[in-house]
């Protein structure tokens, strides 16, 4: 028998969803933060399903078929009147166990992206989500910093492109430290790992008989993400599974580590140190569309000519418009153009100083014409004589 996951979301209290869970025998894996003072919070509840959405139970030290999936996870919320949402078994039901709002649960989020996408791409995001971005340039990747109070709207939040990708997503709350690795455009993530996710198993793992824990390890292994974790990271996987199992005081920092980020981010993202102070740091504001454009133009330069190539370019410039006898000619188009409207205007107003321009814009295009290929085949045979004489460039 071959069986595949799938995610519900309850809103409940996770004893009274245990015990239902364990009534009927459910194969499950639970995942939820614990909240205290709240009795009611979401679960995310991992089943076990065949091929044909048959539901995994477990029953008689075995893995058996129990039916449709959907129908037998809706009974279960029915029985302790919980809300759940699973679209994948198509299912929603509304029992009003709504979950408390993001903003109360969670105050202030901090988040980093990690990615390669190009530090010009930035200015112009800030603008379009009307957010404060602080960005790390690390040459091969960058640190894009937000703050926020409710509904996230890091880099990334409505999206991913080829460019941007792979992007890992830390994410720092009061009530959760979140690690998400993307590698495809698609919303799925590719890994994620919790430091302050509870999680359990249905039924619990001291009590499954070999049969049923070797189907329960081969479903809720978690070993899958720490391999793309340690992949992104290009080191083993053991390391990172040790890491993933670690509690936070101890894992944060070595995954962070591991991920060969600055330490420094760990306390950004503890909000222990405002981002704005961080040497080296750009803050990118909202607010200006002129401001974001020129900001944008001018970064985009500076990444498609560093010093080397600019100075590179600036010297050949003569070179190029030499050798380019379309721009030439288009010059001296435009500048007789320009000519004849200024000698027309001079002439109905008696103005010196465009008679003047006129004539200066008239000599100029008969230069080009003229002048500059004459000039360009004189630069073309010294180079030449240069090479005949001194072969090895020595001099």
């Amino acid at each position: 028998m071959t069986w595949n996951t799938t995610d519900c979301v309850f809103f409940a209290a996770p004893e009274r969803l245990r015990a239902a869970l364990v009534a009927n025998g459910v194969l499950a894996q639970l995942d939820y933060l614990p909240q205290p003072e709240r009795e009611i919070v979401p679960v995310t509840v991992t089943i076990a399903i065949d091929q044909d959405n048959q539901l995994a139970e477990v029953r008689d030290g075995q893995v058996h078929r129990a039916g449709e999936a959907g129908e037998r996870i809706a009974a279960i919320a029915e029985q302790i009147h919980a809300s759940v949402w699973a679209p994948t078994l198509q299912l929603a039901l509304d029992f009003d166990t709504p979950s408390p709002p993001a903003d109360e649960r969670f105050g202030q989020t901090v988040t980093a992206v990690i990615t390669p996408t190009p530090l010009s791409s930035l200015p112009l995001y800030a603008e379009a989500v009307h957010s404060d971005l602080y960005v790390l340039d690390l040459s091969d990747r960058r640190v894009i910093i937000t703050r926020t109070n409710g509904e996230a709207n890091h880099y990334g939040f409505y999206g991913w492109d080829e460019e941007s990708l792979p992007a890992l997503v830390l994410s720092h709350s009061n009530a959760e430290r979140l690690a998400v690795l993307h590698t495809s455009e698609s919303i799925a993530t590719g890994a994620w790992h919790s430091w302050d996710l509870r999680r359990e198993f249905i039924p619990d793992r001291t009590h499954m008989s070999p049969a049923v824990r070797a189907v329960a390890d081969s479903l809720f292994s978690r070993r899958a993400d720490a391999e793309l974790f340690a992949r992104y990271a290009n080191c083993d996987v053991e390391p990172i599974e040790d890491i993933l199992a670690a509690p936070p005081e101890r894992g944060l920092p070595e995954f962070f580590q591991a991920m060969d980020l600055p330490p420094i981010l760990a306390d950004v993202l503890a909000a222990r140190v405002d981002p704005a102070t961080l040497p080296g740091v750009y803050h990118f504001r909202p607010g200006s569309l002129i401001q974001a454009l020129s900001s944008t133009v001018r970064l985009y330069l500076r990444e498609e000519y560093p010093p080397q190539a600019r100075h590179a370019l600036i010297r050949n410039l003569p070179r190029l418009y030499l050798n380019n006898r379309p721009l030439q000619l288009a010059v001296a188009a435009a500048e007789l153009a320009g000519a004849t409207w200024l000698g027309v205007r001079a002439k109905q107003r008696h103005s010196t100083w465009r008679a003047v321009t006129a004539v200066g814009l008239a000599l100029d295009a008969i230069g080009n014409v003229v002048f500059a290929p004459a000039l360009a085949k004189f630069i073309e045979d010294d180079h030449i004589r240069d090479g005949v004489n001194d072969p090895d460039g020595t001099h």
